[in-house]
């Protein structure tokens, strides 16, 4: 699975190397497909964020079923309505 995604270490060294200001952290925990516990990446990605010297709120992980809004200026997504379960969807520049 490598190929298709990185681990968390991996995440925050991309983090600074795109010089990204904020990022999320997704697709953890939703299926058992390695030895960690489910709840392993997000411990990690702290531990590597701290490590890193970045500040704790530069990645947000989302729990499951959690959502967040986005509403940065000059953005290409928007976030498509208010409530629980809806989707977040990419407008059309």
């Amino acid at each position: 699975m490598h190929a298709q995604h990185v681990d968390p270490e991996e995440a925050v060294r991309i983090f600074q190397d795109v010089r990204a200001k904020k990022a999320i952290g997704v697709h953890w925990g939703t299926f058992e497909l390695t030895d960690e516990p489910l709840d392993e990446p997000p411990r990690r990605l702290a531990e590597a964020v701290r490590k890193a010297g970045l500040p704790a709120d530069a990645f947000s992980v989302l729990k499951h079923g959690e959502m967040i809004q986005l509403d940065t200026p000059g953005s290409s997504t928007a976030a498509v309505g208010r409530g629980r379960g809806r989707a977040v969807r990419d407008r059309e520049a």
